[in-house]
C-alpha cells in the first residue's frame, strides 16, 4: 500500500474501533490521528534505502517505535500511553494492510520468520490505495460524533 492506502486503513480500523467502545474525546481523537500519521513509519526503509518490509515491517519495530514515541512524549510533558498508542497502532495498522498485498514479508520476526501474503492487489495499484482514503474519509466523517454527517447516533 502507498500512503493514501495505509492513511485511509488506519481511519477505518480506528474509526470503527472508536465507535464501538465510544473513545471520542479530544485525548483519543489525537491518538486517532497520530495513529494515523505514524502508519507511514514502517516505510521509511523505503527512503533509508534499506531492504523493504525487512526490518520496519514486524511486531518488534512496531513496539520498538511505540516505546521510542512514548519516551519522547513523556520527556516533552505529554502523555507515555499517547505517543506509544500511536506509534505502535500506527505501525500495526500499516503492517496489516501491507499483508493484504501480494508480496510477502514475516511480520512477525523475528519470532516466526514465515513470510505472509493474503495477495488481494498489488501494493501501488492506484485505485484500490485512493479507494481505501476514500473509505476511511467517510467512515470517519459517518462515526465522529462532532461531524456534520455524523450518522454515529444511528448505530
Amino acid at each position: 500500500m502507498n500512503r493514501e492506502g495505509h492513511a485511509g486503513l488506519t481511519l477505518i480500523i480506528m474509526s470503527l474501533l472508536f465507535s464501538l467502545i465510544d473513545l471520542w474525546d479530544r485525548h483519543w481523537l489525537v491518538i486517532l490521528f497520530l495513529t494515523v500519521g505514524f502508519s507511514m513509519l514502517p516505510d521509511i526503509d523505503i527512503r533509508f534505502e534499506i531492504p523493504h518490509r525487512k526490518f520496519t515491517h514486524n511486531i518488534i519495530f512496531a513496539f520498538l517505535s511505540g516505546l521510542g514515541t512514548g519516551i519522547l512524549f513523556e520527556y516533552s510533558g505529554m502523555d507515555f500511553w499517547m505517543g506509544f498508542t500511536g506509534a505502535f497502532a500506527g505501525s500495526v495498522l500499516h503492517i496489516t494492510g501491507d499483508l493484504l498485498t501480494i508480496m510477502p514479508f514475516a511480520p512477525l520476526s523475528p519470532f516466526i520468520r514465515k513470510k505472509f501474503a493474503i495477495g488481494l492487489f498489488r501494493a501501488d495499484n492506484t485505485v484500490v490505495n485512493r479507494v481505501f482514503l476514500l473509505a476511511g474519509v467517510m467512515v470517519f466523517l459517518s462515526l465522529y460524533p462532532d461531524s456534520p454527517i455524523n450518522l454515529h447516533a444511528f448505530l
